[in-house]
């Protein structure tokens, strides 16, 4: 088995870019005309932005568009990522699937909310169980890496106000000095992020946190992915201090 140690700065860098590019922010609309009938229809999409309202609504913009910029991975061609959001008085919160291109109609993604719930979130007919199913990339150690931080910000997409969990999470490699002295001197070891290849081809993917939300508390993500593809089984665990 082979153990590559992964520098914190990697991964900080990698949320760094995750983060922004999830935002749920339109861009400005232009003054300038659009310069053809596909930059009409961006226009279009723009100027529509979901009104705040409650309940579950189909969301104007793709949380798949991150995708086509991170190295190492990508969107299979025939599907598409949709996202819904939830809001609420407490918030708000999403939900994305990975839909076959030719199934992501809006009327049909739309008629999954009348079956929909707070407890139960659209689901389209021809959605993927996982959406990461529907990832592809070159399983080099940055995949992987990248695949672990887009699925727990994916998870979070959305969320606002007490739905908010992981945007709360900090990488850590060390434990923070506000909490040595309860965690002892002889647990301060190094947890910096570690990349595991098993003999079978499946790859795994440790990391720490701490939540920087009282009651404070350190976590340890890990990450385990198929040796055919990107989808994952996934323990996230709080460190007994």
């Amino acid at each position: 088995m082979l153990i590559q140690k992964v520098p914190i700065a990697t991964l900080q860098k990698i949320r760094a870019h995750l983060q922004p590019a999830l935002k749920l922010e339109m861009p400005p609309i232009a003054d300038e005309p659009p310069d053809s009938i596909a930059g009409l229809s961006d226009l279009f999409a723009r100027s529509f932005d979901p009104v705040p309202a409650q309940g579950w609504q189909l969301s104007a913009i793709d949380p798949g568009a991150v995708l086509s910029k991170l190295p190492g991975l990508q969107l299979q061609p025939h599907y598409r990522l949709v996202g819904y959001l939830w809001r609420d008085d407490r918030g708000s919160r999403g939900k994305v699937w990975a839909v076959p291109i030719d199934r992501a109609t809006t009327i049909e993604l739309e008629r999954a909310i009348v079956r929909s719930d707070a407890a139960a979130p659209p689901c389209p007919p021809a959605a993927l169980p996982d959406w990461m199913q529907a990832i592809e990339g070159d399983r080099s150690p940055g995949s992987f890496l990248i695949a672990s931080l887009l699925r727990r910000e994916l998870q979070e997409w959305g969320a606002s106000g007490t739905y908010q969990d992981w945007s709360y999470h900090r990488l850590i490699d060390r434990v923070p000095i506000a909490l040595q002295q309860a965690v002892g001197a002889d647990r301060l070891q190094d947890l910096s992020p570690r990349l595991r290849r098993m003999p079978d081809r499946r790859v795994a993917v440790e990391f720490f946190t701490c939540r920087m939300l009282s009651p404070v508390q350190i976590f340890r993500h890990v990450d385990l992915f198929s040796a055919a593809d990107y989808t994952v089984s996934s323990l996230d665990r709080e460190v007994l201090l």
